[in-house]
Parts: structure tokens; C-alpha cells; sequence
């Protein structure tokens, strides 16, 4: 499980369909899954647990903004950054033209 940035559980599945949601706009994105065996020798971690604790009591942070609208934040300004640097954008939701 993930967590997202307000210390929910979030399956990586779950964390996927909220990036395909944001992007295509629409509640329910199909996601085929394809086998983690069929990548041959490529590893990744199985789990992450993203925890913010050193964050919380180093830095006094707290997180503000939920996960999909950090998500449309983040793509916003990914979609910006390459507009500055002349990176052709391949692909533009239609809420952020």
C-alpha cells in the first residue's frame, strides 16, 4: 500500500487511477495490468510506504492539498516547464488548455 499525503492507504492500482482520472477526466479509467513476471529481470520495490514523519517533526510540515489536486497541480506545472524550456507537450488534458 501507499499512502497518500494525508497518511490514507493508497494501493499502487489506486494511486494509477487517480493520475489516469485526472488526466482523462473521467471517474473510471480502464487499467490493464500486465504481469510483473512478463518484465523478465527488471526489479522494483513491491511496497512503498512513503512516511513523512522526519518531515512532520524536522521541518514542521504538514500536508495541504489532497492528492488530486496535487496531481493537477503537478501536471500544470510539468505542462509549463516544457513550454519554457520549447519541449513539445505530447499530450494536454482538456481542463489545463
Amino acid at each position: 500500500d501507499l499512502h497518500d499525503e494525508f497518511g490514507q492507504s493508497l494501493t499502487a492500482i489506486h494511486a494509477d487511477a487517480a493520475v489516469l482520472k485526472v488526466l482523462a477526466n473521467k471517474d473510471y479509467p480502464k487499467i490493464k495490468l500486465i504481469p510483473y513476471e512478463t518484465f523478465g529481470k527488471y526489479e522494483d520495490v513491491m511496497r512503498r510506504i512513503p512516511d513523512i514523519t522526519r518531515a512532520r517533526t524536522l521541518l514542521g510540515f504538514e500536508p495541504k492539498t489532497d492528492l488530486e489536486i496535487g496531481l493537477r497541480q503537478t501536471i500544470l506545472w510539468q505542462i509549463e516547464r516544457r513550454r519554457q524550456l520549447k519541449i513539445p507537450t505530447l499530450y494536454v488534458p482538456d481542463w489545463a488548455k
